[in-house]
């Protein structure tokens, strides 16, 4: 009688990862700064923001990072752009699978240093690009 081969997933826990400790660490940066300037938040959003308080829920924090995304990605070099929206054009599973052979600044830039999932990330971006 042959053992049944057991299933494990070959995703990298990191890629579901995302923190909300790691997006206020990125609003601290120049780059988060000058997002919530441009974004013309009231001082009670941003104080909500950075307490994590129920924004989540109503999904406009994703909003938030979903915007930071998009400004990460038209940061990234051309080359790089270029790569991934070619991956874009390709589907999703095609763009996950080419994940792990990106670069760790690449990765962390696009995963807004932790504070989106890499899954998150893929399906922004696709939604980005396309």
């Amino acid at each position: 009688m042959a053992a049944a081969a057991s299933v494990t997933p070959d995703v990298d826990p990191a890629f579901e990862f995302s923190s909300h400790e790691a997006f206020v660490s990125y609003l601290d940066s120049a780059e988060g700064q000058q997002l919530l300037r441009e974004e013309g938040l009231t001082q009670a959003e941003i104080t909500a923001v950075y307490a994590g308080d129920d924004v989540a829920a109503k999904g406009w924090l994703d909003k938030l990072k979903k915007k930071a995304l998009k400004k990460a990605f038209k940061a990234l070099p051309d080359s790089w752009q270029k790569k991934l929206t070619d991956w874009a054009k390709k589907g999703k599973a095609y763009f996950k699978s080419k994940w792990s052979s990106l670069p760790g600044w690449v990765k962390k830039t696009l995963t807004l240093g932790g504070a989106i999932s890499a899954k998150t990330a893929i399906e922004w971006i696709i939604d980005i690009i396309l």
